[in-house]
């Protein structure tokens, strides 16, 4: 169901739903376990490319990073399932490479270098679970429904 569908058709008891989201929970996560407090801001955004900066590039990033979470070596080349992360140089667009979006993204998380390319992102999912079930357990508690959606959670728009 479209994320669109999702707040036009869905309803919780007679209520229409909000949606209470988690988001940049893996390195959220990756800080708090390794006892460093998250930077300010965006966590995806790299300050290189901040001239540029969209919806677009933020995507590509956010996969990038995500693979880097998830791999158990050193990312050579982008990952065919990305797309190209281009950026525009004067009139015409050039592909970032890989080894220049890693570094950024080492650079920029160096407290938690540790989490990346070391095939720790399992891990990081398990706990992100183990969060998302002590809310669910909490809103039961008060009897709230809540309706779990990936890092995200549905509750009537009431409860939001």
């Amino acid at each position: 169901m479209s994320k669109t569908d999702r707040f036009e058709t869905l309803e919780i008891s007679g209520e229409p739903v909000v949606e209470l989201d988690y988001q940049q929970m893996s390195l959220s996560v990756a800080y708090g376990l390794s006892g460093h407090t998250l930077p300010d801001g965006d966590l995806y955004a790299l300050d290189k490319l901040q001239s540029v900066w969209d919806d677009t590039v933020r995507k590509r990033v956010k996969q990038y990073t995500n693979a880097m979470i998830h791999r158990s070596s050193p990312m050579k080349r982008r990952p065919t399932e990305i797309e190209p992360l281009m950026v525009p140089e004067g009139s015409s667009e050039r592909e970032v490479t890989a080894m220049t979006v890693r570094e950024m993204i080492l650079n920029k998380h160096k407290p938690i270098e540790a989490w990346f390319e070391t095939g720790r992102g399992m891990e990081l999912m398990f706990h992100e679970s183990g969060i998302l079930m002590g809310v669910l357990e909490a809103l039961m508690s008060e009897d709230i429904v809540g309706l779990p959606i990936h890092d995200a959670l549905l509750v009537p728009v009431s409860e939001g």
